[in-house]
């Protein structure tokens, strides 16, 4: 599991085509079988099999889903992955021996190292009267080379490395076996590929060479910038790199040639001779590290050399290739005039994770990587003895063998092999040291030196941070209010503040924040002082020291650049402008459905719906409207009304652009950018962008339900399903609880989770008005000591359910005071259980319980009459209910695909897939719920802005 997440994190650049097209071959065929299949059935004519069609995809997809989820847990073992996690582990740091700080002496006259990674080799291959596991051995010119050499047996069966966690793929092994440690890394997705230096504070066999005088090379056939190892080896040991592109750029191959990984081990033992023959002519001693990779996993590359003495069996084939070559290669070098002055290690990476290939291995059989050392400059001092070892002791291991001297013979977690030091695995037992690599490890965090930058960590959610807004303008007095809201990390926050600066950074005013209800922060700033309403205003928070949590720069009046929705609403005040809009990326595809309804608010309306990579524009002048979404390239060539000024727009995933009078004024960042032009003044006012993907980052889905027995509630939340960490690991869920007479001292409680997945929290409210609440919940990550809100929500405390059955009963039961309005876009009331459709029809709803499963509906539930339609293209309806305006309009995902419920002027729906649902509290004259339940899985998504 931790190669996965290191794999994930690390860049793709340079992965083997047998992984791409296993990929291909795997997931993305069968996918494609089964959708044209669907597609096939889809246009079968029979009325019956067409109704049949989608609940057998819906089963099918489940099924399968299910089965896959189920084998990917099993076989990565995920449960122990989250709860080691979750524990931390001193071991490392107990048992390690820093090489920076040990004294190790070198000879007059260095030897010369060779060491040869084998991909996936094991000592498992061999015969099981060699040692190995297999009564059909497939390595025998390795087995009898092993003889040869020293591979710390103590009779003719061959010894090797046992793999601990933390070194089975590739880059985790050459960074075990070149500093004696388990690859480690607490680090954010796709963090390795922006990382300039990987464990700087770290010594390895690299650091020590190189401060030895030694020329150092790395020669692979592969993208040496695949899984970090060409970070690793230019940054500890300045390694000279021949990979794969450097053979394409020297044209040691053909430009166009590309087979396996790179090129092969053919081509790779030939360029080896040649720069050994290079390295051997220079007075610094030497030392090649290479790698193979004809044997990588699942079933290897089959080259010219590769003979079929095992039939079918790919993989033993090209094993009894490998074995043949390396042989081969190690005889030629010891026929080299430098071999006499040249120490030579063979070992294999890891054990292969073809586990077929392995599966009739005797039970008990300890798999081991193949190793062997030649021409070493020291001698086993535990003569006789079979040494139980791992591929960590390799580190000084491999310097002994070329004949330093290490003091404690320690190093890294490694124990040289020609000493009589008694190795770990040998002194707690290979299952010890494994429990507790899989645990946490802070030493091992620490030593990695990630370094993120401050936007990068701002951007993750990782530093204080807070929402803040310009929510309204008082144009009569000159002043705004602004508002901080949704707070993070930052504990037992005491004041927040705001300074203001004039457009020459000189303060002019300082004000105080004032703790609202809702434990949001507010308060008015006078503009007054500055000209042309322009300057910036700092906010800041004091916890244990003070914080800098937002900053709004430019034209303060319309400075709520975290909130679309806000944003919006402050420009109904202006009555002479155009707003212009630009999209660039996933603009769509990230934002909510919210979000795209406010977006229509402005009369854009073209195709504008949740896809990934859609491209828009629009246009609002003061009488008329433009827009257009595509997956192509967009641009428009226009003038604004008003005064004809020419305008140019473009949309595109990598790029936005709006031109106003030849001047560009689209920040061009990712999301949906906008700029206002105000004909008032002939001036830009603003200049804005979106980044609608916040969302996603900062507050994940999680369906929450509360059942409550008099003052004892209990609280469950589940199916965190949108919660976009690096793992759930090492983390627990916190909540908040308040009403407005206790929210100055809230209640904070923490939940208890299970192997499931599900949280529970048990709280006693006595004193409290269950009918306005607010609630908070925040996902806490106990290293880092970040927090990520996941839900944030205010209303009457009963009306969290879980379901849709249980949260309609208890809506309906008072329609004296209320209006509640249904609208979906995907045919979800056809998917709705039987419970969910009888509360339905018990309130009147039958044309919306009846609804097709390719059409939109809504519903207007009153306590005179309901209101109810649905059709497979587009639906509007206007009623006036108890001076209540409402405006609703609907379309299916063949259409436009969208919900949007306006009431009294304010839009309510939360337009996402399911059934969206708002209710308003007459009594009040304020919405009293806005909710989506997906009925597809039966999860409510609450969020809040």
């Amino acid at each position: 599991m931790d190669e996965l997440v290191f794999e994930l994190t690390a860049p793709m650049r340079g992965v083997g085509s047998d992984m791409l097209s296993n990929f291909f071959l795997k997931c993305f065929a069968p996918a494609a079988v089964v959708t044209a299949g669907v597609v096939i059935l889809s246009r079968v004519k029979s009325i019956k099999i067409k109704e049949k069609i989608p609940v057998v995809t819906l089963i099918t997809s489940l099924a399968f889903a299910g089965i896959c989820t189920l084998v990917f847990w099993r076989t990565l073992d995920v449960t122990d992955y989250l709860k080691n996690m979750g524990d931390e582990s001193t071991f490392i740091e107990d048992n390690y021996v820093d090489a920076g700080t040990t004294q190790i002496t070198f000879p007059e006259h260095k030897r010369n190292l060779i060491y040869i990674y084998l991909e996936s080799m094991e000592t498992t291959y061999a015969d099981v009267e060699d040692g190995g596991g297999f009564e059909n051995g497939c390595i025998p010119e390795l087995t009898e080379l092993a003889r040869e050499g020293e591979c710390f047996s103590a009779d003719s069966t061959i010894n090797g490395a046992l793999v601990p966690y933390g070194t089975t793929w590739t880059m985790g092994a050459m960074f075990a076996q070149s500093t004696g440690l388990p690859l480690k890394i607490n680090i954010g997705e796709n963090m390795m590929s922006e990382q300039e230096s990987f464990f700087p504070g770290l010594t390895s066999i690299g650091d020590i060479l190189a401060r030895e005088g030694y020329n150092q090379e790395l020669l692979i056939g592969s993208d040496a910038s695949f899984g970090g190892r060409r970070g690793f080896y230019e940054g500890h040991g300045n390694y000279v790199i021949h990979d794969y592109p450097y053979a394409l750029d020297n044209g040691i191959i053909p430009s166009d040639y590309y087979v396996f990984w790179g090129y092969e081990d053919e081509k790779l033992f030939e360029n080896a001779k040649a720069d050994l023959k290079e390295l051997s002519n220079r007075d610094e001693p030497f030392n090649l590290t290479m790698l193979t990779v004809d044997t990588h996993f699942p079933t290897g590359y089959v080259c010219d050399l590769c003979e079929n003495e095992f039939g079918d069996n790919q993989y033993a084939n090209v094993m009894a290739c490998s074995s043949r070559q390396v042989t081969d290669f190690v005889h030629w070098i010891q026929q080299q005039d430098f071999y006499s002055n040249t120490t030579i290690v063979v070992c294999g990476d890891h054990t292969t994770m073809n586990e077929d290939f392995c599966r009739d291995i005797p039970d008990g059989y300890n798999r081991r990587t193949y190793t062997v050392i030649f021409n070493s400059a020291v001698d086993k001092e535990r003569a006789g003895e079979s040494i139980l070892y791992s591929t960590l002791d390799m580190f000084p291991t491999t310097l002994a063998a070329i004949g330093a001297e290490i003091d404690g013979q320690h190093l890294g977690l490694g124990v040289n092999l020609f000493s009589g030091e008694q190795t770990l695995e040998e002194k707690y037992g290979f299952a010890e040291i494994n429990a507790n690599f899989k645990k946490g490890s802070s030493f091992m965090d620490s030593m990695a030196g990630i370094q993120i930058d401050e936007e990068t960590m701002r951007q993750n959610g990782w530093l204080p941070d807070a929402d803040v807004n310009v929510i309204s303008y008082d144009e009569d007095n000159d002043k705004i209010r602004i508002k901080a809201d949704n707070i993070v990390n930052i504990d037992n926050v005491k004041k927040v503040y705001a300074i203001a600066y004039d457009q020459d950074m000189k303060e002019v005013s300082k004000t105080t924040l004032k703790l609202q209800p809702d434990r949001s922060y507010e308060c008015d700033i006078s503009l007054k002082k500055l000209p042309d309403k322009s300057g910036t205003i700092s906010i800041l928070a004091k916890g244990d020291k003070e914080y800098k949590i937002g900053e709004l720069s430019g034209y303060l009046p319309l400075q709520a650049h975290d909130s679309i929705s806000i944003y919006a609403d402050l420009l109904k005040g202006y009555n002479n402008i155009a707003v212009l809009m630009s999209s660039q990326g996933d603009f769509s595809g990230t934002a909510t459905g919210a979000d795209l309804n406010v977006i229509r608010s402005f009369g854009m309306t073209d195709k504008l719906y949740k896809s990934e990579k859609l491209n828009f524009y629009g246009v609002k002048d003061v009488s008329s409207t433009y827009c257009e979404t595509s997956e192509e390239l967009l641009y428009y060539l226009g003038v604004l009304e008003g005064n004809e000024l020419p305008v140019y727009l473009e949309s595109s995933e990598d790029h936005s652009c709006i031109v106003l009078n030849g001047d560009e004024y689209s920040l061009g960042a990712d999301g949906l950018n906008i700029v206002i032009y105000d004909y008032n003044t002939e001036t830009v006012l603003d200049s804005a962008c979106f980044d609608l993907s916040y969302v996603d980052r900062d507050q994940a889905r999680v369906n929450t339900d509360i059942q409550m027995q008099g003052n004892e509630v209990t609280i469950t939340a589940s199916n965190l399903d949108a919660f976009n960490k690096d793992s759930v690991a090492g983390t627990s869920l916190r909540g908040v609880i308040w009403d407005k007479k206790h929210y100055k001292n809230p209640i904070m409680f923490d939940f208890d989770g299970d192997d499931l997945g599900t949280y529970t929290a048990n709280l006693n409210l006595s004193g409290y008005d269950y009918d306005d609440m607010y609630i908070e919940l925040y996902m806490y990550y106990d290293k880092t000591k970040v927090e990520s809100k996941l839900m944030d929500w205010h209303g009457e405390l009963n009306l969290i359910k879980g379901t849709f059955a249980e949260y309609m009963s208890k809506i309906s039961e008072d329609l004296e005071d209320r209006v509640i309005v249904l609208s979906t876009m995907d045919g979800a009331p056809a998917r709705l259980d039987e419970a969910s459709a009888s509360v339905l029809k018990d309130i009147g709803l039958d044309s919306f319980v009846s609804a097709k499963d390719d059409s939109c509906a809504y519903a207007i539930i009153t306590r005179d009459r309901v209101y109810e339609d649905s059709d497979t293209h587009n639906l509007e309806f206007q009623c006036d209910c108890d001076s209540v305006r409402i405006d609703l309009s609907c379309s299916t995902w063949n259409n436009t695909y969208y919900s949007s419920v306006i009431i009294n002027g304010q839009e309510c729906s939360r337009n996402e897939p399911g059934i969206n649902i708002a209710v308003y509290n007459l009594k009040t004259g304020a919405l009293e719920d806005q909710v989506t339940y997906n009925v597809w899985s039966d999860r409510p998504y609450r969020l809040e802005r």
